[in-house]
């Protein structure tokens, strides 16, 4: 978290309209964390909370919004995240409500662990889906997918039959 803090917005002097200062400060951390010769699990973690720590809330968040946050960025990340965003206003002179977003967030995010946002939460597995005619490929995989989408909007869809059934649909 330190060293996220540190180079976070390494990438403000380079940003010109339209770029995305997170996207080029996660490359130029990656560059330094790789030549300081950091290991490549910390530095990919940087990376990725650099590159994502411009997430902007236009309203205040509720459940699902943060289940979709927990589904994108992971459990670790995704408190890395929120800790780092609240730093950066802390440093800023911004609206209170912003702050207050972020905040909400948070609060949400430690609610809303226990619902299903993995694919590992699902209450089927690829064997499930492959049991019913599904093949083994790519498919399979974006299917899984589109299941925890709905799964994380809505969590009571995340039973056997339910999802099961839902599955059928996709069938050629």
């Amino acid at each position: 978290m330190r060293l996220a803090g540190l180079l976070h917005d390494l990438g403000k002097p380079d940003e010109s309209e339209g770029d995305d200062h997170p996207r080029l400060g996660a490359a130029l951390t990656d560059e330094i964390l790789e030549r300081l010769r950091y290991p490549t699990r910390v530095r990919h973690h940087v990376v990725w909370i650099v590159a994502h720590h411009g997430f902007k809330l236009e309203h205040v968040p509720d459940a699902r919004d943060a289940r979709r946050f927990l589904a994108e960025h992971g459990d670790g990340l995704a408190n890395d995240l929120i800790d780092l965003k609240l730093a950066d206003l802390a440093a800023k002179s911004v609206p209170a409500a912003e702050v207050e977003r972020v905040e909400e967030l948070r609060r949400l995010v430690r609610q809303e662990r226990s619902q299903p946002h993995h694919l590992s939460d699902l209450a089927v597995t690829g064997d499930d889906l492959r049991a019913i005619g599904f093949a083994e490929g790519p498919d399979l995989g974006r299917l899984l997918h589109d299941l925890l989408v709905e799964v994380v909007d809505e969590p009571n869809h995340n039973t056997r039959d339910w999802l099961l059934e839902r599955a059928v649909r996709e069938l050629p």
